[in-house]
C-alpha cells in the first residue's frame, strides 16, 4: 500500500485520469487506483489472488522511473543507440538508410556511406528486392512500424493485414531508420514466421554490485502486429523464466486473462517450452550490459538470427514495458529488485 495518504490521493487521480477501462465497475476501480494500478493492470497480474505488493504499480513506471537511468533520453534516439551498441561488438540489424527532413545517408554507420534523396532511395530499395522494415523514431511501442516489400517494380507498405503503395516522402519529416528485415532462427521463425519474435530481457544494475537478469519476456507476433511482435499492437507475450527459460502460457492485450498455450493462427506450442541455447543468450546481454555502467535499468529487446548470433533490436530505459515483465510474478518478489527500487528511492 501507498506510504501516505496523500500518496494514495496522488496515484487514485493519476490512474484515473489514464484508466482505459472507463466502464470497469466502480468498486474495481476503488480497489486498485489507491495503489496506483489500472484495471487492466490488476486483472492481467490476477488481483487479487496474487499479491498486489509484489508488484510494480503503474503509477511508480510512470512517474518515478525517470529516476533509475542517468541519461534517460538516450534510450529514444534509436539512431544514437544503434552507433553505441554498434561501438561494443553487439550484433545489430543492417541500417540501410537513416532520413531526416528530406535528407537521406545510405549505409550510414559503414565507411562506405553516402547521402542521397528519398527518391535514389526508394530506386535503391527496389533494385535490392529484398524487404525493409522502416522505424520513426519518434513512435513508441511499434505504432509507426512497417514493412517494405518490392512486388511489379513498386514499393508496398504494410502495417497490420493492411498493405497498400509506399513512398520515402511520407516519412521525410520524421527522424526514421530503414532496416533490412532480420532472419531469425528456425526455432523462433515456427511460433510466427511473418514477424521477427523478439526475446525482452530486463537487466538491472544495482549500486555496488553486477548487472543482474531479472526477468525476461517472449514476444511473438501475429497477422494484426505485421511486421512488429508488440504487445501493445495484438501480439502474444508469454513469460520465461531466467533460471531455466521456459516460457509460461502467453497472454494478449485484449483479453489479458486469457492464457494461451499455442500461437492462436500457427498452432506453435508456447506454454512450457524451453528456449534453446538460453544460458548462452542470457550471459551475452549481461556481457552487453556490463559496458553501459550510466544503463541501471534497461529492457533489451533481441533475437537469435539462423548463424546463432544474438542480435540487439533496441534497448529501452526506464518505462521498458513492465506490465508485460509481470505477466507471471511481480518485479519485487525479488530481493534483488526491491532492494535497487529502493536504493533509487521509489518505494
Amino acid at each position: 500500500m501507498p506510504r501516505s495518504i496523500p500518496e494514495a490521493l496522488r496515484r487514485f487521480r493519476w490512474t484515473r485520469r489514464i484508466e482505459r477501462h472507463k466502464d470497469a465497475p466502480l468498486v474495481e476501480k476503488l480497489r486498485w487506483w489507491p495503489r496506483g494500478f489500472r484495471v487492466q493492470s490488476a486483472r492481467l497480474y490476477g488481483f487479487p489472488a496474487t499479491d498486489p505488493a509484489e508488484y510494480v504499480p503503474d503509477f511508480i513506471v510512470s512517474y518515478r522511473h525517470d529516476r533509475f537511468n542517468p541519461v534517460e533520453a538516450l534510450f529514444k534516439h534509436k539512431v544514437v543507440r544503434r552507433a553505441m551498441l554498434l561501438a561494443t561488438g553487439a550484433a545489430q540489424l543492417e541500417t540501410v538508410a537513416v532520413i531526416w527532413r528530406g535528407r537521406v545517408v545510405l549505409q550510414p554507420f559503414s565507411a562506405e556511406y553516402r547521402t542521397v534523396s528519398p527518391g535514389e532511395l526508394e530506386r535503391w530499395l527496389i533494385a535490392d528486392g529484398g524487404d525493409f522494415v522502416i522505424k520513426p523514431e519518434s513512435d513508441e511501442r511499434g505504432q509507426g512500424v512497417a514493412l517494405i516489400r518490392r512486388e511489379n517494380g513498386r514499393l508496398l507498405r504494410r502495417y497490420g493485414t493492411g498493405e497498400r503503395p509506399f513512398t520515402i516522402e511520407e516519412y521525410a519529416d520524421r527522424l526514421t531508420m530503414v532496416e533490412r528485415r532480420a532472419e531469425q532462427a528456425p526455432f523462433w521463425r515456427s511460433f510466427f514466421p511473418e514477424t521477427v519474435n523478439t526475446i525482452r530481457l530486463l537487466t538491472i544494475w544495482p549500486r555496488d554490485a553486477r548487472p543482474f537478469l531479472a526477468a525476461a519476456t517472449q514476444k511473438v507476433g501475429t497477422s494484426t502486429s505485421v511486421p512488429a511482435d508488440n504487445f501493445a499492437r495484438g501480439g502474444l507475450a508469454a513469460a520465461i523464466d531466467v533460471e531455466t527459460g521456459r516460457m509460461s502460457a502467453a497472454r494478449m492485450r485484449m483479453d489479458v486473462r486469457q492464457r494461451i498455450p499455442r500461437h492462436p493462427e500457427t498452432g506453435a506450442l508456447i506454454e512450457g517450452v524451453v528456449l534453446p541455447d538460453w544460458p548462452e543468450l542470457a550471459a551475452e546481454i549481461l556481457r552487453i550490459a556490463s559496458g553501459f555502467p550510466g544503463d541501471c535499468f534497461v529492457g533489451w529487446d533481441v533475437f537469435r538470427d539462423p548463424a546463432g548470433r544474438t542480435v540487439v533490436v533496441e534497448a529501452n530505459g526506464g518505462t521498458a514495458s513492465v506490465q508485460i515483465m509481470q505477466l507471471e510474478r511481480g518485479l519485487l518478489r525479488d530481493p534483488r529488485v526491491r532492494a535497487f527500487y529502493r536504493e533509487i528511492g521509489v518505494l
